[in-house]
């Protein structure tokens, strides 16, 4: 495994965990919502889940980013567990053939599918290799100036944008309302009635 490879997972899961985050704050009920759609377990469908999932979520990218080695092994195998944790629970809500709406990137009109699955298991196992790249003392963001080439950049940049991809596709537009079409010719009957009543009543005071 290179190098390049090892130093772009952290960044690369670091910021799908950033964006993720920052998207879920302040997203109280949505985020209790999706847990329910999601199936999981009663004890976490909790508020104070929803308002401390994000923040983990950030804390985790940031450490992924600027920690280095021993204190970096813990935002890995945090990130390590809670992909696992979507993966399982995606692929369980694929399972069951069901439409599924989930929060994860802080919008619940995305409709989890098989590409949703496929998404999560790339960035697992990008996470897998975060842990591996703890093997480096040292933070990413240090090794990230300490003179990477112009080429290496471009990599990371590729890598990056090939996840946000993956991202982008999981996404689905939020169904519009149904509304039931109207029939030309129809009418309310009963406020048809009741403007006759009206008018028969105004007719009867004038006599």
């Amino acid at each position: 495994m290179s190098a390049l490879t090892l130093l772009a997972a952290p960044l690369v899961v670091a910021g799908v965990f950033l964006l993720s985050g920052v998207a879920k704050l302040g997203d109280v009920s949505d985020g209790v919502r999706g847990l329910r759609e999601l199936e999981v377990p009663d004890i976490l469908v909790r508020d104070w889940v929803a308002r401390a999932h994000p923040i983990a979520e950030i804390l985790i990218a940031i450490g992924l980013v600027v920690l280095a080695t021993p204190w970096r092994v813990i935002a890995a195998l945090a990130a390590v567990g809670l992909m696992a944790a979507y993966t399982v629970l995606v692929i369980a809500a694929v399972r069951r053939a069901r439409e599924v709406q989930c929060n994860c990137f802080g919008r619940r009109s995305e409709v989890i599918n098989r590409r949703t699955a496929v998404r999560n298991l790339a960035l697992l196992a990008l996470a897998l290799l975060a842990l591996v790249d703890c093997r480096e003392p040292s933070a990413p963001i240090l090794r990230v100036f300490s003179g990477l080439d112009p080429l290496v950049w471009s990599a990371i940049i590729a890598v990056t944008s090939g996840v946000a991809w993956l991202i982008g596709r999981g996404y689905a537009a939020a169904p519009a309302p149904i509304v039931a079409p109207t029939q030309p010719g129809r009418f309310d009957r009963s406020a048809d009635r009741d403007r006759n009543g009206d008018r028969d009543g105004a007719v009867g005071g004038d006599v």
